[in-house]
């Protein structure tokens, strides 16, 4: 964590937890849900 607040500083670092904290909160929805994308969505993979 030291690194990344030397690359990016305090507001740097702090947006990126939020980021991080916010998509992760997403997945879980998705998860709990059983969401599946609509029919015809673009797969993306890795």
């Amino acid at each position: 964590m030291k690194a990344l607040r030397r690359r990016f500083g305090d507001d740097g670092f702090i947006q990126l937890t939020g980021a991080i904290g916010y998509y992760s909160m997403l997945a879980m929805t998705v998860n709990a849900c059983e969401l599946e994308a609509a029919a015809g969505a673009e797969v993306l993979t890795l």
